[in-house]
């Protein structure tokens, strides 16, 4: 094929076909993978710790509906006057122990009285109410009002600016 053109050949200097391995094939030294092995490991312990928090604020956040979803089932049964008296839901924060709220019948806590148990996961933990102590969300009877206004906090453990707030108001409306 004659078409006129003419291609000029480029010929590599002879230093770098001196340092070629033979076969052609390159290789990475050490050095190289030791850097790339410390940046994929940096790289990926961000990635764990980013995933655990995002998991724990998950959970913490998963914890706030099951407590709302608590309060409004008490709520409803005092409206209902189920087994013909209010209702009421037990937040402890026991000294020693696992924090727990608690569903129960009546105007005051009895562990007797109890018909649903909730152990708060190792990661979570009230605090309000603070150590030691418990609040009692009670519902009158056919009007399912709340003896008083109160507020239920919890946080994770490990990060206590990590908090979520329930408010049960006045009126008995349920917020988070």
């Amino acid at each position: 094929m004659a078409s006129g053109r003419k291609y000029m050949e480029i010929k590599k200097p002879e230093s770098v076909l001196k340092n070629r391995p033979i076969g052609g094939l390159g290789a990475f030294s050490l050095i190289e993978l030791v850097v790339v092995m410390t940046i994929i490991l940096v790289v990926s312990s961000f990635s764990v710790v980013n995933y655990l928090n995002f998991r724990n604020r998950q959970r913490l956040d998963l914890t706030v509906r099951e407590i709302g979803a608590v309060l409004r089932d008490a709520q409803g049964n005092a409206i209902s006057q189920q087994f013909g008296d209010g209702w009421g839901v037990r937040f402890e924060n026991p000294a020693a122990g696992d924090d727990f709220y608690a569903m129960f019948v009546g105007a005051s806590y009895a562990a007797a009285s109890t018909t649903r148990l909730a152990v708060l996961s190792s990661t979570i933990r009230f605090s309000d109410p603070a150590t030691g102590f418990a609040k009692n969300v009670i519902f009158a009877k056919a009007t399912g009002l709340p003896a008083a206004s109160t507020t239920i906090v919890i946080e994770l453990a490990g990060d206590p600016s990590a908090n979520r707030s329930i408010v049960v108001d006045d009126n008995g409306a349920v917020r988070y």
